[in-house]
């Protein structure tokens, strides 16, 4: 098993960033290595979801459950099904100074033991470079909204 651990400073409110967190159903239209996310029907229970994203070049998929946590701003997500045989992890957002710290944290194994000290670390890199780019997508596109909210000028 091997952990990816991304952080990424955004200069924008916590709650903004947050908000943009919560929004996975958004992230194909701004991350491009997401290529769907479904959000399923959850009833009573957490949140459910089917992902599928471009993880150099090959097409990863799995359903998640979310825990999400409004106090901490803290999303815990788990694999309930799908190509890795164990794939756990969070989002994060931590106020700061000016503006907040987002953490993407994943843990996974790819379930096959005779080649996972040669296929892990290759995975792991590839995670990192995701989250990486998830990341700075999710920061991009929080500025580019913000720029596109109406401006209203008071009159003199």
């Amino acid at each position: 098993m091997r952990t990816v651990f991304t952080a990424l400073s955004v200069d924008r409110p916590a709650s903004d960033v947050w908000s943009a967190v919560l929004d996975i159903g958004s992230y194909p239209s701004f991350m491009p290595e997401v290529q769907e996310v479904v959000l399923l029907p959850e009833g009573d229970g957490p949140r459910l979801s089917r992902w599928a994203v471009l993880l150099k070049g090959a097409r990863l998929e799995w359903i998640e459950q979310d825990a999400i946590d409004h106090a901490s701003m803290r999303v815990s997500f788990s694999q309930l099904e799908g190509d890795l045989a164990h794939f756990v992890g969070s989002w994060r957002v931590l106020p700061a100074d000016r503006g907040c710290s987002v953490e993407f944290e994943v843990t996974f194994d790819i379930g096959i033991p005779l080649l996972a000290t040669m296929l892990e670390p290759v995975a792991a890199d590839a995670l990192g470079d995701l989250s990486v780019s998830m990341l700075r997508s999710l920061g991009a596109e929080i500025t580019y909204a913000r720029r596109r909210e109406p401006c209203v000028s008071q009159p003199r």
